[in-house]
């Protein structure tokens, strides 16, 4: 019984498969459709914010241009306001919890 000829044509189609399979998933795009910002400048500017809040936007020395108006919306806005009374709120039950059981460790030696 020759095997030869199975084994062959397993080996041809395997290595068939395995160049189909082999193309990277991750596609690698030319320069200049990596230029080309499509998002408007609300979008961009919501998603520069985030960026700013979870402190992953690196060293930044001034607002981009074409956020200027967005932040002077926010911090002029209601927003800005309702931020900072939530944080200002947190802060400050924070602080009561830490003296209280600061108060109470001091009693408690007394």
């Amino acid at each position: 019984m020759d095997y030869s000829t199975p084994i062959f044509i397993i080996l041809i189609i395997s290595i068939q498969i395995s160049h189909i399979y082999s193309q990277s998933i991750i596609q690698i795009t030319d320069r200049k459709t990596l230029i080309r910002d499509t998002t408007t400048d609300e979008i961009f500017c919501d998603n520069w914010k985030f960026t700013i809040e979870t402190n992953d936007a690196g060293i930044w020395s001034q607002v981009p241009k074409r956020c200027v108006e967005f932040v002077k919306d926010y911090m002029l806005g209601v927003h800005y306001a309702s931020d900072a009374d939530q944080v200002s709120g947190d802060s400050s039950s924070f602080m009561l919890g830490f003296f209280d059981i600061d108060k109470t460790l001091l009693s408690g030696s007394l």
